[in-house]
């Protein structure tokens, strides 16, 4: 029987979060899951890269609206995806995406791609995927129905967007 590759049925969408004073208990029974007002901390042990990635998103994705203190590790992923491939396309840019390969006699047979394309095609799929997940992306930005939190007077949607500066 042939079929979709990948999910079917409808797309999903992200649960409505919480008002900042209302609780909710984690399905695992355990920690609190609060709205995007409450500050999400940075795990420790993180890379420098890792870090300045953290440092980039969360700020964006708490204006969004789509980010609670329970995607931390989730977070962290993204952030190690992200910091990875600017290594891998770093390492790409200095070396080239292939290198000759060389018979006995020492003349080139044919030129070899690194594996660090293989490696970088696999990181970029699955940060596609998370962005996908938190809305990084424009399409899923727009199928995402996001209640995003009220705009103070006197402020663009570009200011509060950082899009202006």
């Amino acid at each position: 029987m042939a079929g979709k590759k990948g999910r079917s049925g409808r797309k999903r969408t992200p649960d409505a979060l919480l008002p900042p004073d209302s609780r909710q208990r984690d399905r695992r029974g355990g920690a609190d899951v609060r709205a995007p007002d409450e500050a999400i901390r940075m795990p420790p042990k993180m890379s420098k890269q890792e870090q300045a990635e953290w440092r980039f998103l969360i700020p964006r994705l708490t204006t969004m609206g789509v980010i609670a203190r329970l995607d931390t590790d989730v977070l962290q992923r993204l952030c190690w995806l992200r910091a990875r491939c600017r290594n891998l396309m770093a390492y790409l840019e200095r070396y080239g995406d292939c290198y000759p390969e060389k018979d006995v006699a020492g003349k080139v047979k044919r030129m070899v791609a690194w594996p660090q394309v293989a490696m970088l095609n696999q990181t970029m799929t699955q940060l596609a995927n998370l962005e996908r997940e938190f809305g990084l992306t424009p399409s899923s930005r727009a199928s995402l129905k996001i209640h995003a939190p009220d705009q103070p007077k006197g402020e663009t949607k570009a200011e509060r967007f950082n899009l202006v500066g």
